[in-house]
């Protein structure tokens, strides 16, 4: 986790040095590969979660016994 610390501004002030402009494409093509990530995997995102989406006991029976 902490290498990320150092390695993303090492890559990033190499990058920077060759092209100044690199950086700021780089960034674009990041940004857009993951909005089209999100757009793709966007309908496949459930609305409700597939557990417990209705109660088993209704609302007057007495709660289970411990085992």
């Amino acid at each position: 986790m902490t290498g990320g610390f150092a390695i993303g501004p090492a890559l990033g002030g190499a990058v920077l040095s060759y092209s100044p402009d690199a950086v700021w494409w780089g960034g674009a093509v990041v940004a857009g590969a993951i909005g089209t990530t999100f757009l793709l995997v966007g309908d496949r995102i459930l609305d409700k979660p597939p557990v417990a989406t209705k109660p088993t006991t209704s609302p007057g029976d007495a709660a289970p016994e411990p085992a």
